[in-house]
């Protein structure tokens, strides 16, 4: 007899961590806390309705800079996503447009 067992890629982490930038004219990245709240707050919504009440007690998505920091215990099991965005306005045909490009990366778990 063969016995298999999986494991949902879910369980290869506990907490999430999301941290957004944006490019500025200036070439540098700001960080946008207001976009990474929003960001986490509507992850954590999808996460509690995949999730079922109380199974491995709840994922915690939050955004930076409320995350595990490096030094405290957890930090090797988080999952870290690193989202940039830059906003530009162009004119294409006669017409202004507001165009934003965002990309992410994500940080393993350490």
């Amino acid at each position: 007899m063969v016995a298999e067992a999986g494991v949902p890629l879910s369980a290869a982490f506990w907490p999430a961590c999301i941290g957004v930038s944006e490019l500025a004219e200036d070439l540098e990245f700001k960080p946008r806390t207001d976009l990474a709240e929003r960001v986490s707050r509507i992850i954590q919504e999808k996460v509690a309705d995949v999730e079922k009440p109380g199974k491995h007690g709840g994922r915690t998505v939050r955004a930076e800079p409320a995350c595990i920091k490096a030094d405290q215990p957890g930090f090797d099991r988080q999952l870290t996503l690193n989202l940039s965005v830059k906003r530009q306005r162009i004119k294409l045909e006669g017409r202004d447009w507001n165009v934003v490009v965002a990309g992410g990366v994500p940080r393993g778990m350490a």
